[in-house]
């Protein structure tokens, strides 16, 4: 009789197996840590630091001309006021700002990016107690809002 001499083939099996599974580990990892990185940097940024204080920044501007503002809003829903304050946009690192009614309108949220569209359509911010709002959108594509003409 002859005998087999399988050993070989137990350890060269047992490379190719493990060879495999740590490819298909890799392969998944990768996956799942770039849907991570790019799911992170996807998220919304609302009301940094530096857009609160835009905000209020803005908000403390148009003080003193806030029935000019009015004026110019009209029957419109909604104002982009970037051009008529370009030195104020550009010292807070503003890209667009908008004075517009607080039942912000669908025309409005169609401008904005996409990133805010989903955002702007929750009902946190289209019910309020406040009659207006600033809308800011910073150049790190954060945004920033505050209300004006707000009731108790």
């Amino acid at each position: 009789m002859k005998k087999n001499n399988n050993k070989g083939y137990l350890l060269a099996e047992t490379i190719i197996v493990l060879t495999v599974v740590a490819t298909a580990i890799t392969i998944i990892y990768a996956s799942i840590m770039n849907y991570f990185i790019n799911e992170n940097q996807n998220t919304i940024k609302y009301n940094t630091a530096g857009g609160l204080y835009a905000s209020r920044e803005v908000k403390k501007y148009y003080d003193r001309n806030f029935i000019n503002l009015l004026d110019s809003l009209g029957d419109n829903d909604y104002l982009d006021i970037t051009t008529s304050t370009q030195r104020l946009c550009t010292l807070l690192d503003i890209k667009t700002l908008y004075f517009s009614k607080y039942n912000i309108s669908n025309e409005l949220i169609d401008e904005t990016p996409n990133f805010l569209k989903s955002e702007l359509k929750k009902e946190e911010y289209r019910n309020s107690k406040c009659k207006y709002r600033f809308l800011l959108i910073m150049n790190d594509d954060s945004f920033s809002t505050i209300g004006v003409e707000c009731g108790n």
